[in-house]
């Protein structure tokens, strides 16, 4: 099996209550905006998300603020061979040459979970303790279905999408950055 190495260059396009109500996004399209690069019979999306109200719209928090960036990838192979891609072999580099591995979304979560210690102590009791994880819950399991899948397995002439989550050092991709897929 053959291993191949893809880069997509991430130029300028980068432009209360204790709930969690799972959103639904839109079918990835080629659309402006949306970086298209083709490298042998591989086609791979790539929708930028850095604008706080979009971010805000799709993952209810502010990602940046806790140090995390969001990506959604659509992945096409339109070859007849298979190929594996796995977490572990996506990367974000940056324009000064740091690299930053894709992070799970249960990390991300972990990280921007709601602290139910507040909510408590407030007099709600072991009510709203409960309310909070059971939002923190819902969270998790929202992100995990839009999260690209790990392994995501390519049969021949298949396609997968979802997002990616990175934690590079200023909590946003900067321009010139560089998004690294290895595909065994």
């Amino acid at each position: 099996m053959r291993s191949s190495v893809i880069f997509i260059s991430l130029v300028s396009l980068l432009g209360g209550c204790a709930s969690h109500s799972p959103t639904t996004i839109e079918p990835f399209m080629f659309k402006p905006g949306v970086i298209r690069h083709e490298a042998s019979d591989f086609v791979v999306g790539v929708e930028l998300y850095d604008d706080p109200k979009a971010i805000e719209q799709i993952f209810q928090r502010d990602l940046a603020a806790g140090g995390y960036a969001a990506t959604r990838l659509r992945i096409a192979n339109q070859s007849k061979e298979r190929f594996i891609l796995a977490r572990a072999n996506v990367s974000l580099i940056d324009g000064a040459g740091n690299r930053y591995p894709a992070v799970a979304s249960a990390d991300v979560a972990d990280a921007l979970d709601r602290d139910f210690v507040p909510y408590a102590v407030l007099g709600f009791g072991s009510w709203s303790a409960k309310s909070v994880e059971d939002a923190n819950a819902a969270m998790r399991k929202d992100w995990a279905d839009k999260e690209l899948p790990d392994p995501v397995l390519f049969g021949g002439r298949g396609a997968q999408s979802g997002f990616v989550f990175f934690a590079p050092a200023t909590g946003k991709i900067e321009p010139n950055s560089v998004l690294e897929l290895v595909l065994d």
